[in-house]
């Protein structure tokens, strides 16, 4: 069994080595590394041809955008299961790649497999655990980190990342293969990965864009509960503090 981990960069010299370096210090080598490269201008390609020996395909050739580039990369990967560890993305540490393996070969080889993910943020650290995920609602909601989702290479046969979506098309996606193509996904139980609050759906600029894709993931795949869905997100923006604690319960339990 084998792990395709693709990275897709663009202008990505000072991060994408900590990239590669978490993949190929790993204690299992029952992966690959797949990099498509968006054309960069800076010293990216000099990283990557540092690191030529490690990586089984390369390309350097312009996209529409991350998830265009992605849904380019995903032809080339020759594993059993995909991981989209982008550029300044990390492996949680040396064994996430063997205890994947040994997970997934447990759990009976599921469609999609997630661990929990390390949220960085200003020197501080949690882990996201991700629970009531087997509730279709949970997905209404919110949905992992791409960079601890582990999918089946046939999902894309089925499915492509939607590249209107310039945000959220990994949880739009995620969510098309749970609740509309009935995948099956199931918890790794421990940290796969770490992210920081630098990356591309956590800048700035792509706010209004969090707005607009919510409602658009919402309406396509939650259309019956839309008018609660949208409350949610007036109650979470004015009354977080008292709202947060009962939140879960209502889509987890009332929703069933």
């Amino acid at each position: 069994m084998k792990i395709s981990i693709i990275t897709v960069c663009k202008n990505a010299e000072n991060c994408i080595e900590k990239t590669f370096q978490s993949v190929i210090n790993q204690s299992s080598k029952d992966w690959e590394i797949v990099v498509l490269d968006g054309v960069s201008t800076d010293g990216t390609l000099d990283v990557i041809e540092k690191y030529k020996e490690y990586i089984a395909f390369f390309k350097s050739e312009k996209d529409e955008g991350i998830y265009d580039a992605m849904n380019k990369a995903q032809k080339f990967a020759k594993g059993d299961y995909i991981l989209f560890l982008n550029a300044g993305d990390c492996l949680y540490d040396n064994f996430v790649i063997e205890n994947t393996i040994k997970k997934i070969q447990e759990l009976n080889y599921p469609d999609i497999v997630f661990g929990l993910t390390q949220f960085i943020d200003n020197n501080n650290k949690r882990i996201e655990q991700y629970r009531g995920y087997k509730h279709k609602y949970y997905f209404a909601l919110n949905c992992m980190c791409h960079q601890s989702l582990f999918y089946k290479k046939e999902l894309f046969e089925k499915a492509q990342y939607d590249t209107t979506l310039k945000v959220f098309a990994d949880w739009e996606f995620t969510t098309k293969c749970v609740v509309e193509n009935k995948a099956k996904i199931e918890s790794l139980g421990f940290p796969t990965s770490t992210y920081c609050f630098d990356g591309f759906s956590s800048r700035p600029e792509n706010k209004k864009n969090i707005k607009l894709e919510t409602v658009k993931i919402q309406k396509r795949y939650f259309g019956k509960i839309y008018p609660i869905l949208a409350i949610d997100r007036f109650l979470t923006k004015n009354l977080n503090s008292i709202y947060q604690g009962i939140r879960k319960f209502i889509f987890l339990t009332i929703f069933k």
